[in-house]
């Protein structure tokens, strides 16, 4: 199933057989939480650029604990650029 090639694919250690019945099916993570991420908001996205300049804007995910907050933060973090605040504070640091 899915999720047990991508825990294969992500250890060296063989997967017991325990564990391998304790993993869902990839069915049934969909039916629990849907097929893909949900991303609320994005209907305002014009009203936040309106509302706040570039200089002041940040980028950040939120949600439950455990489901890839961090690396999704980590991720924008080494991204996403507003070019107004690299300029700002490129030349703060001359």
């Amino acid at each position: 199933d899915y999720l047990l090639h991508i825990l294969q694919q992500t250890t060296n250690e063989e997967v017991s057989e325990e564990d391998k019945a304790r993993i869902p099916k990839w069915s049934t993570v969909k039916e629990l939480y849907g097929p893909g991420p949900v991303i609320y908001g994005l209907d305002q996205c014009q009203a936040y650029r309106d509302m706040v300049p570039e200089i002041d804007r940040h980028v950040g995910p939120s949600g439950l604990f455990n489901t890839g907050t961090n690396v999704f933060f980590t991720l924008l973090y080494d991204n996403c650029e507003f070019p107004s605040r690299v300029q700002k504070y490129q030349n703060s640091q001359d």
